[in-house]
């Protein structure tokens, strides 16, 4: 094992556990004690690992998302057109 540590899950924040495989060419995978997210399959533990740990830095780089014009679709409306 390797002396790294798995992060909390990115969607509930429960702790992850490792599953190894019985495939001999597949170390096994990373899954959420909590919602049971999970990883890929990967050949080796610093694969999943990295998978695992890998978050994004920012959810939106638009301030202000009303800026860019942008309308949401209106679904569900007819129009006339």
């Amino acid at each position: 094992m390797t002396d790294r540590t798995l992060k909390p899950c990115p969607f509930c924040g429960y702790e992850a556990y490792i599953q190894p495989s019985g495939d001999p060419y597949e170390y096994g995978r990373i899954i959420c004690s909590g919602c049971h997210a999970s990883t890929l399959r990967y050949p080796t533990i610093e694969q999943m690992e990295d998978a695992w740990n890998m978050r994004v830095e920012t959810a939106c780089a638009i301030e202000d998302p009303a800026s860019t014009g942008y309308q949401s679709p209106s679904w569900g409306r007819w129009s006339n057109e």
